[in-house]
């Protein structure tokens, strides 16, 4: 049915509960693996981490997490 693409570049983003609260840069970020103990992030913080990620080549057709 669909056409698989291969060359296609693709990252998965996986936050916790987002939140309204302002930035505060302390979360941490896993490529390829899950990260433990996070339970929320602001919306903020989510954006500036997928922003990062547009330019790290260390991310395509990768999963991240984030805590």
């Amino acid at each position: 049915m669909f056409e698989q693409r291969r060359d296609l570049d693709w990252t998965v983003v996986q936050p916790p509960r987002l939140t309204n609260g302002p930035a505060t840069g302390a979360y941490r970020v896993a490529v390829g693996d899950s990260v433990r103990g996070g339970t929320r992030i602001s919306r903020e913080d989510l954006a500036r981490c997928l922003l990062k990620a547009l330019d790290d080549p260390d991310t395509v057709r990768r999963m991240i997490a984030l805590a």
